[in-house]
């Protein structure tokens, strides 16, 4: 019987194991450029979002707890993604040498979101991809950003993108810093440029019809004035 036992454990394992979802590692996509203020990022964290929003990886997590979740009322599951940004907000770190700097998270997973997937998805085929989006200014000279993800996503997958340079790939452990990614180009202080002086233009040399004829008028001129002159003297008999 004990034998028999084990046997049906190992059954069920394996069926339990072939059942499981795959895993999905966290991708932390990280986006540097500048503006007319100096340098920005746009991070996107894909995530298993039923799993984080169970507090546990999806590694971890099982099939039934996130379904479970998904099957039961939209209160609970609306909690639940609620705590998970909230989670995500405090857990989630971006550092400019070594010193974290503020972000606005503009986009984390919602009720409409988790529906609307499961409209389109009707066997709910999981995992359940999606991301969290955040923005942030870089302080001015930082040379490097770094991030940390809270320990619940588990080891992330970093894709660093910077203008004109080639991606950059790195993998931070779990709840680590990741290494310093190069921003020095991008937060340097932005120098106001004077526009340039508009040329001055040399004076246009009269052409030569213009030229005879300014002589001829002067001339005219002069012989008009001495023709006056001459009728003015007394006694010119004119």
């Amino acid at each position: 019987r004990t034998v028999m036992h084990r046997a049906w454990a190992i059954v069920l394992l394996a069926a339990s194991c072939a059942a499981a979802h795959p895993t999905l590692q966290t991708y932390v996509v990280i986006d540097a450029s500048r503006d007319a203020d100096g340098g920005v990022v746009e991070v996107r964290v894909t995530h298993d979002v039923p799993a984080y929003a169970l507090n546990s990886t999806s590694a971890e997590v099982l099939d039934w707890q996130m379904y479970e979740l998904l099957e039961g009322p939209d209160e609970a599951l609306e909690a639940a993604l609620i705590d998970a940004r909230e989670r995500f907000e405090s857990g989630f770190w971006l550092l400019a040498d070594g010193e974290r700097i503020e972000y606005q998270l503009v986009h984390a997973p919602a009720l409409e979101d988790v529906q609307a997937w499961k409209a389109d998805n009707p066997t709910w085929r999981l995992p359940l991809a999606m991301r969290f989006v955040l923005r942030a200014r870089l302080p001015e000279c930082a040379s490097e950003l770094a991030v940390r993800a809270p320990h619940v996503l588990d080891e992330v997958f970093i894709v660093f993108n910077r203008p004109e340079a080639e991606e950059r790939y790195v993998t931070a452990g779990v709840a680590e810093v990741s290494v310093g990614l190069d921003v020095s180009m991008l937060s340097q202080p932005v120098v106001p440029v004077a526009a340039p002086a508009p040329p001055i233009e040399a004076p246009t040399p009269p052409s030569r019809g213009g030229l005879i004829g300014a002589i001829a008028a002067i001339a005219l001129l002069l012989t008009a004035r001495a023709f006056l002159w001459a009728r003015a003297r007394p006694g010119s008999g004119v």
